[in-house]
């Protein structure tokens, strides 16, 4: 796919009256059809802010210098749909198999239960379900090349635990970062 996406894209909107997404055959193993999904959105300016201070500043990563340079690197981004062959490359994921091992590792969560818990968890199914507006996960690149995800590992867990390949940004690192 490989394209820019602006926030307020076209895609980005839940167009009134979209069709709840259907299952197709798959010959995927254990997972005998793929839910189609086809509500990603580019997160919300706040939202962006939230990942930033959360996963950037609080985590003391140095991907980019300042709030700045990352919004930057968000406008700059290209839109990538990950297969499941690309997820097996990238750093930082947990790739659980089920949603109770998905709800397990959010109880090692430092924002469990106040931000993550049961209800989050289920409305992620859910929207996968009724093709609601989803924010796409954030991955990082680093000058090497090399992916590692920065925000959205549960969403990638319970896209592909539903058959669904997560559209994702794919963000520039602005320093030279091993991932």
């Amino acid at each position: 796919m490989n394209r820019k996406i602006e926030a307020g894209d076209k895609n980005d909107r839940f167009e009134k009256g979209q069709k709840s997404p259907k299952r197709q055959p798959s010959s995927r193993k254990g997972n005998p059809s793929l839910l189609v999904f086809s509500n990603w959105r580019t997160p919300s300016p706040l939202q962006l802010v939230m990942e930033f201070e959360n996963e950037h500043e609080l985590k003391g990563c140095r991907f980019w210098r300042n709030k700045g340079e990352f919004m930057q690197a968000v406008a700059e981004a290209t839109c990538e749909k990950i297969t499941p062959e690309m997820d097996a490359s990238i750093s930082y994921r947990s790739r659980t198999r089920s949603k109770v091992q998905l709800l397990a590792l959010i109880k090692t969560y430092k924002s469990y239960p106040e931000y993550r818990n049961e209800a989050t968890i289920a409305a992620i199914y859910e929207g996968y379900e009724k093709n609601l507006p989803m924010d796409r996960p954030l991955l990082v690149e680093s000058s090497a090349g090399r992916w590692r995800v920065f925000s959205g590992n549960t969403r990638m867990d319970a896209a592909f635990q539903l058959g669904i390949e997560p559209e994702v940004l794919v963000l520039k690192s602005s320093a030279n970062h091993p991932l």
